[in-house]
């Protein structure tokens, strides 16, 4: 089967989609339980685990689509480099802390001194170990 370079480009973003969001479901269904951390964010396990096996069955079948969809159309394998990863996902976190400032809130009105030092030192804590990560995953 012959393709054209543009379709075999969507072809190909297709199955690099569809994995990332497979990846995000699947961890959707890890995240709960024990195991999440669960500092702000937590998920009521409202589904019984008997729909969570069939939702892993359903995510498994769908990984199995993918393959055969991959080997019909030729969608080469790609190796990502988790190091690069680890850095660009650090990074866009970096960004969003570094906007997080009590200078962000200016148009909400003043904060009290306490609360804004308070506040910026906790930001500056997360930005500092977000930095850690950053140089741990630049190292070679």
């Amino acid at each position: 089967m012959i393709l054209f370079e543009n379709h075999q480009r969507s072809i190909n973003a297709v199955a690099t989609i569809l994995e990332r969001k497979l990846e995000e479901l699947e961890n959707c269904l890890l995240r709960t339980g024990l195991s999440a951390r669960g500092v702000r964010i937590t998920h009521r396990e409202d589904l019984p685990k008997e729909q969570i096996g069939k939702i892993q069955h359903a995510i498994d079948h769908l990984y199995e689509l993918l393959n055969a969809f991959c080997s019909r159309y030729n969608v080469p394998k790609e190796m990502l480099s988790l190091q690069k990863e680890v850095r660009v996902k650090a990074s866009f976190l970096w960004e969003d802390l570094s906007g997080a400032t009590s200078k962000s809130f200016a148009g909400y009105g003043s904060m009290e001194a306490e609360i804004n030092k308070v506040y910026n030192d906790y930001i500056t804590q997360m930005i500092e170990e977000v930095n850690i990560i950053i140089e741990y995953s630049s190292e070679n």
